[in-house]
């Protein structure tokens, strides 16, 4: 559930990552000035893996129907939209 989490919080962090490498001077001549890109991209991910407690409801509904091999995307859908700190702290304009 964290990489769903991730994916929806953490994409402008990526893909300033990938912005970054996708320039020569990033990927090839000095790949360390995407170094701090690399490192907000682990932190985010880190940061979405703690569930907040206004969450903990709705995670431990999809971590129960995941465990009984059901289909939950109704579950998954209420627990993207508890309003996680990451959000916030990740969010481009």
């Amino acid at each position: 559930m964290a990489s769903v989490a991730a994916n929806k919080h953490c994409g402008a962090v990526k893909n300033a990552l990938a912005a970054c490498k996708d320039q020569p001077y990033g990927l090839y001549v000095e790949p360390e000035s995407c170094r701090s890109h690399a490192e907000a991209l682990v932190q985010c991910y880190h940061d979405v893996r703690t569930v907040p407690p206004a969450c903990k409801g709705s995670y431990d509904s999809v971590l129960s129907c995941l465990k009984g091999g059901q289909y939950c995307a109704s579950q998954m859908d209420g627990y993207l939209e508890c309003t996680h700190p990451a959000a916030s702290k990740y969010r481009t304009n």
